[in-house]
């Protein structure tokens, strides 16, 4: 189903798009494994409609290119681009222009819709204060973050300098921490993702919450759902759940379970996978709040293997049939060891960060398991 075609060593972050990659490595800046400017400090990709451009860092300027290196604009390094909140088309951008960063590490901010094509400010929306927050999920101009404690959802028109609802936490009361031993107040974790006008967001205590989009209100809650491995019940950590749009619910790989919520009807379903695992040594899916790489057909991610005679923790990355609920693959080496990320898809290819600096890169050959 995938080969390994390359092993990269010793980079420090890398990001795909397109089958196109961005490499940082030993302080240099890689495309497509050409070598940019040794000024460049960091890369990253910009989306417009129906392509893309890099985002260049240096030391004293910011540079937009198109994809073969031709420079299109150039902005000041203290302006802040985002390239995933934009304003009605993909060339508007939400963006800060002369960020203020003050010694007594506050931030003023100088926040405009900014068409990073020709450069030209749409709107100044003449707000300095951090619109954003530490969490947040954007659908064009709106946003929805959480205050600095994590405990209040505002649904913020940053266009419009509006709040549109907000959702405080502590309605829904307090939770019995087993780590603490002691009574908690829920705090968003993550922001799973919109489905069908609904905010789905994870928090914790078990928590995982469903909220219409339009007034804030709560229409739907789970807690404490709850998996079974080796005889001992766990609950599902809500955070680990990423939206799969196509089958319309949301799923989390758990001790060594297959959980789906469907967002129709709101049911749990949890499919045992002890023997799929049981085939090539695996013993539990590993637990994370990244989003799993998804497919039209499969759902990627890692596996820890049962071996005892390692010296490190060994895993395992796999391909899970949506359809089937089977593991068509799988593949390890006696080096794979996942520093924490989860895999990435772009095209034919699956990326893979192993053992803190390496890069594994797989490049699909048919649709038939291994």
């Amino acid at each position: 189903m995938y080969k390994i075609t390359e092993k990269i060593e010793n980079i420090r972050r890398f990001d795909v798009k397109y089958d196109n990659l961005i490499l940082i490595k030993k302080n240099k800046v890689f495309f497509n494994n050409n070598l940019l400017d040794d000024k460049i400090i960091s890369a990253g990709f910009i989306d417009i409609k129906n392509n893309f451009l890099l985002l260049l860092n240096y030391q004293n300027k910011k540079v937009i290119t198109d994809n073969k290196l031709s420079q299109i604009n150039e902005f000041n390094k203290k302006d802040i681009i985002y390239n995933d909140i934009f304003y009605r088309e993909l060339n508007n951008k939400l963006a800060s222009l002369n960020t203020k960063f003050n010694i007594d590490g506050s931030t003023e901010f100088n926040w405009v819709i900014l068409n990073i094509l020709n450069g030209k400010i749409i709107k100044d929306l003449k707000i300095k204060k951090d619109i954003l927050g530490f969490y947040y999920i954007n659908k064009n101009e709106t946003i929805y973050r959480t205050n600095n404690s994590n405990k209040l959802i505002t649904s913020f028109d940053f266009f419009n300098n509006e709040i549109l609802w907000q959702f405080d936490l502590s309605q829904l009361g307090t939770f019995y921490s087993e780590q603490s031993q002691q009574q908690e107040a829920y705090k968003v974790e993550k922001f799973i993702g919109i489905h069908q006008d609904r905010l789905y967001v994870a928090l914790n205590g078990g928590m995982l919450l469903e909220i219409d989009i339009a007034t804030g209100e709560l229409t739907h809650q789970w807690q404490n759902i709850m998996t079974t491995d080796r005889g001992f019940s766990y609950p599902v950590e809500p955070n680990t759940f990423t939206m799969d749009k196509q089958l319309g619910k949301l799923v989390s790989f758990y001790t060594s379970d297959f959980i789906t919520i469907d967002l129709s009807n709101k049911k749990v379903n949890i499919t045992p996978l002890d023997e799929e695992l049981n085939k090539f040594d695996g013993m539990t899916f590993r637990p994370t709040p990244d989003n799993y790489a998804i497919d039209a057909t499969h759902i990627y991610t890692i596996v820890t293997l049962n071996a005892p005679e390692e010296d490190f923790i060994k895993q395992s990355i796999v391909a899970f049939n949506k359809q089937t609920k089977k593991i068509d693959w799988h593949y390890t080496d006696n080096q794979f060891s996942v520093d924490g990320s989860s895999p990435k898809i772009a095209g034919n290819k699956l990326y893979q960060k192993v053992n803190v600096s390496n890069l594994y890169i797989f490049e699909k050959t048919s649709n038939e398991s291994i």
